[in-house]
C-alpha cells in the first residue's frame, strides 16, 4: 500500500516536471519571438529617421 503512493507520488511530480518544462520551452519561443519582433520595430524606426 505505502509502495503504491509513492510510486503516484513521483510519476505525478515527475509530469509536473515534464510540463515546467515545455511551459519553460513556450516561453523561451515567445521571448525569443518578442526580441526578433523589437528589432524589427527598431531597425524600421531608424529607417524611418533616416527617411526624415
Amino acid at each position: 500500500m505505502e509502495k503504491s503512493h509513492v510510486n503516484v507520488k513521483v510519476n505525478l511530480e515527475i509530469g509536473g516536471l515534464d510540463k515546467l518544462k515545455l511551459l519553460s520551452e513556450k516561453l523561451m519561443d515567445q521571448a525569443t519571438q518578442m526580441q526578433y519582433t523589437l528589432n524589427e520595430i527598431e531597425s524600421t524606426r531608424i529607417e524611418l529617421e533616416i527617411n526624415q
